[in-house]
């Protein structure tokens, strides 16, 4: 299954107000949040090249974030710059029933 992740203006902002001194927190992150908006998870964490989401019963998953994400957190962590933009995520089908 595919999964449209939009990472809006707004997802960027708060991002950016909730790093403080240069401290990288990847739940934090653009693309952590826009998938939060999706899911009622406990848990999202991304790194530089994947996502994993987790529930209260501790079920995770990881997947592997397109090569457009992975671009975005490089430009993001290193710069600050950033810009809304969408991406597709494969998922297992399980993860919606949440």
């Amino acid at each position: 299954m595919q999964l449209r992740v939009t990472v809006k203006k707004r997802d960027i902002d708060d991002a950016k107000l909730r790093l403080c001194d240069n401290e990288y927190r990847c739940e934090v992150c653009p693309i952590a949040q826009a998938v939060k908006r999706l899911f009622p998870l406990d848990e999202v964490v991304v790194g530089s090249n994947w996502v994993r989401v987790g529930t209260a019963e501790r079920s995770y998953h990881k997947y592997e974030l397109p090569q457009a994400a992975q671009n975005f957190i490089q430009e993001f962590d290193w710069s600050g710059k950033a810009y809304p933009f969408s991406f597709l995520l494969n998922l297992d089908a399980d993860i919606t029933k949440h």
